[in-house]
């Protein structure tokens, strides 16, 4: 049976949609709470190429939430770690993990040459660069966020929406970090994922710059067009 018979037959795949995912690439920066799902489901609907960014290691705080991890794995590389384990499951995807933080020297030469960015950081002033990053870059960012159990969630436009006018030029960060559910984390990371298969399929079907506020507590969600 082909690993992707039960999505082939969708309308948004259209003719050559399992094609198009296979020869995309997609660079997720963030292997944490957003990006365990995220990774995890967009390789599984096959996208071909994944690059993995993140600096970190793993704590045991992050075992809430951060799925891809467990306790015999503490003190090692996120990005080198989840990076393993997928490549057990999805072995006709490509990883690589770069084990680093984005700095505004090194942005521009990690993210280029990619189709999609996917946004899975926790820190604002990382958040913003990546926008930054992207915009001048011509690629689309897929923005995700989660502090207990509220999140957001947008695609923005290559070369359009700018984070700047949600946030500000320089938002204050967090002076602990957030308190999180850690199935909020899931569900967000996996609307990431599939609102950045939706622009690998269907790119001119996306609706820019329309920042997703998503509460999990009564499961609603308030649209607003930037």
């Amino acid at each position: 049976m082909d690993r992707f018979e039960r999505q082939q037959g969708l309308a948004c795949m259209r003719a050559g949609g399992q094609r198009r995912l296979a020869e995309a690439r997609v660079a997720v920066v963030g292997a944490g709470g957003l990006g365990s799902p995220a990774l995890t489901y967009l390789a599984a609907a096959g996208v071909g190429h994944l690059t993995i960014i993140d600096g970190d290691a793993i704590e045991y705080s992050n075992l809430n939430r951060q799925v891809l991890y467990g306790e015999c794995e503490l003190g090692c590389r996120k990005a080198r770690t989840a990076a393993a384990h997928l490549r057990k499951r999805y072995p006709e995807v490509q990883f690589v993990p770069l084990d680093c933080f984005l700095t505004a020297e090194n942005a521009s030469s990690l993210l280029q040459g990619y189709d999609c960015i996917v946004s899975c950081v926790d820190r604002m002033g990382t958040r913003l660069l990546i926008d930054r990053t992207a915009q001048a870059l011509g690629l689309p960012v897929i923005e995700g966020g989660v502090v207990g159990m509220d999140g957001f969630l947008m695609c923005t436009a290559p070369q359009g929406s700018d984070l700047t006018c949600v946030f500000g030029e320089e938002p204050e960060e967090r002076s602990s970090p957030p308190q999180v559910f850690g199935a909020a984390a899931g569900v967000i990371g996996s609307m990431q994922a599939l609102l950045c298969l939706q622009y690998l399929l269907a790119p001119e079907e996306i609706a820019y710059g329309v920042y997703q506020i998503v509460d999990l507590q009564s499961w609603s969600i308030e649209k607003v067009r930037l």
